[in-house]
């Protein structure tokens, strides 16, 4: 590019390979060279300083360059081909005013040093730099940033300070290995610039701030993938005109848009039981659900695994496709949900009837080709059996794991919602833990329903945690199951969860712990899923349970799109029918 016979290139520069380095830099040595750079720097006369960057003409191997200090108005196209091993390009103090689009090219960069430079904007292909992992663009002349720019996966430090920026793009959010901004002596108004004077944390609390906010939006987002919601319950209005005053005044009575017939909704909840619109109640109760099946589907990759093996065997990004198939994982097809989520669904099928057909019906519909517990497979094969006795007083975590789906009926009444857990938690399972475990993911999933809590505040997370285990306590019986179940709540890490501990890997409380850290996370589904997932253990239980959590929360729409399409649609068009009952029953659009 550009004249160079024209260009002044430094004679004494050698390409003979005598290590890892390559520094051409400019002979600043002192406070006295520094000042005479710049006021010479500024006039584009430094005669000591090269314009065109001198590279060999065949291949290196270096690693690291320091261009610094010259008077370079412009980079070779060629840079990276000549330099593809590069994992450090210091090209700071001078002229360069754009950057080729080949910039994008150094795969191996880690460090990309470009400040007091004109640069004025930076090359979107630079956001492929999937190693970069510092990146100094500070005492420029920046207008904006690449949209894109929070796409880079190593990204940890970022310095831009001292620019003409106006906003930082929005995509930082989601940048997780962000770790460090500098963005002083701007002109933000996005974050604004008072924030980010103040330094880095501000910046990243306002970011953190930012997703929060987004993660608890109560209107569902715009998605191209929707719940195919199918509403059989509503009978035709006699009222031809559905503007009529007759129409409006049904829809004030029952709080509803539309006139179901009172007959078809048993589990209608009366006015004032959520401050969530009828909408957004809807699309939450259906994530709670798709969340579950989702949850359990892709947890059983890693299902008894220990963490070596699920690094061994599957990077972060999880697909159904990509589960290695043994002699567990072989009885299910690619996008299939275990018994878990099975024996979940069929509860919804007793919420009008005697909990104790819940048992029942999964011997009847004949989800047993799972392995499961042999607590719950001893109940549901012995058909004399109706009440388990004391000699089934186990504690393992197949009794939770398909609680969650009660915490939907009567949500507005905590008590009730508490009773029906513990009825049917007894119809397989006696033990206090277990009986507590139940109580306190219903109580949770009711809280949320009810839409009370803010969950971008700590301290209303704790509060609904503790009115979760205000209803569970009555049912533990010691001091140390008292206090094991309030450190389970309290847990802060997947670590400290200790997933996998010895004889305690199927334990009730592992769900339990799973579920309240979905409760204060501030990651997406798919994120805190997959984390979850890739520490193994009964990893297809515990992401059940969290993820039914976690899609109440966020909802159906904010569930990942591939994760949800890639479902089995024969399980999927089965679902479909359950879920719209479901709504039907409860009068929900």
């Amino acid at each position: 590019m550009g004249n160079y016979q024209n260009q002044q290139i430094l004679p004494e520069v050698s390409f003979e390979e005598k290590g890892k380095e390559l520094n051409v830099r400019g002979k600043v040595r002192s406070i006295t060279d520094y000042l005479q750079y710049i006021q010479s720097k500024s006039k584009r006369i430094n005669t000591e300083s090269q314009i065109a960057l001198p590279i060999p003409e065949t291949l290196s191997l270096y690693e690291r360059l320091n261009a610094s200090f010259n008077s370079l108005t412009e980079i070779q196209l060629n840079m990276p081909f000549i330099f593809p091993h590069l994992t450090y390009l210091d090209l700071s103090h001078n002229n360069l005013y754009f950057l080729p689009d080949t910039m994008g090219l150094f795969l191996h960069l880690e460090i990309l040093i470009l400040h007091h430079n004109y640069l004025k904007q930076i090359p979107h292909s630079m956001v492929q730099l999937d190693k970069l992992s510092k990146l100094d663009l500070s005492n420029n002349m920046l207008i904006t940033l690449p949209k894109s720019l929070g796409e880079m996966k190593s990204l940890q430090k970022l310095n831009i300070s001292h620019n003409k920026i106006r906003e930082l793009p929005l995509s930082l959010i989601e940048c997780s290995s962000l770790r460090l901004i500098l963005a002083c002596d701007n002109l933000m108004e996005n974050p604004p610039q008072n924030i980010c004077d103040r330094g880095s944390k501000p910046i990243l609390d306002y970011f953190k701030q930012k997703r929060l906010d987004g993660l608890s939006n109560q209107k569902p987002p715009k998605s191209n993938f929707k719940f195919p919601r199918q509403q059989w319950n509503h009978s035709p209005t006699n009222v031809p005109n559905p503007d009529s005053p007759q129409m409006k005044y049904i829809q004030m009575q029952t709080h509803t848009t539309y006139v179901p017939s009172r007959l078809k909704t048993p589990l209608h909840f009366p006015p004032n039981s959520t401050k969530l619109d009828a909408h957004v109640l809807s699309d939450k109760i259906t994530g709670l659900i798709y969340g579950a099946a989702v949850g359990d589907a892709i947890g059983l990759a890693a299902r008894w695994m220990d963490p070596d093996e699920c690094q061994f065997y599957y990077d972060k990004d999880l697909k159904y496709c990509n589960i290695r198939q043994d002699k567990h994982r072989v009885f299910w097809s690619p996008g299939d949900w275990t018994s878990n989520f099975d024996t979940m669904v069929l509860k919804q099928q007793s919420f009008e009837d005697d909990p104790h057909l819940a048992a029942e019906a999964v011997l009847q519909e004949g989800y047993l080709q799972d392995p499961i517990n042999s607590t719950t497979e001893n109940c549901t094969l012995d058909p004399c059996l109706i009440t388990p006795p004391d000699e089934y007083f186990f504690n393992d975590n197949s009794a939770v794991v398909r609680a969650a789906i009660l915490g939907i009926p009567y949500f507005y009444n905590l008590s009730e919602v508490a009773n029906n857990s513990v009825r049917i938690c007894r119809s397989s399972h006696n033990h206090p833990e277990c009986i507590a475990s139940c109580i306190a993911i219903t109580v949770i999933i009711a809280l949320l329903l009810q839409g009370s809590h803010d969950l971008n505040n700590m301290g209303s997370v704790r509060a609904l945690l503790n009115t979760s285990a205000f209803h569970a306590n009555p049912y533990l019986k010691t001091d140390e199951q008292n206090n094991e179940f309030e450190s389970v709540l309290s847990v802060t890490s997947l670590k400290s969860l200790n997933i996998r501990e010895e004889r305690k890997m199927t334990h009730t409380y592992k769900p339990l712990g799973c579920a309240a850290l979905a409760v204060k996370t501030t990651k997406g589904y798919r994120e805190f899923i997959s984390d979850l997932v890739l520490e193994g253990g009964d990893s297809a239980s515990n992401a059940c349970v969290a993820g039914a959590i976690l899609g109440c929360r966020l909802g159906y729409l904010q569930l990942p799109s591939d994760w949800l399409t890639e479902l089995l649609p024969q399980q999927v068009s089965w679902l479909n029918v359950k879920v719209n009952s479901l709504l039907d029953m409860l009068g929900l659009p």
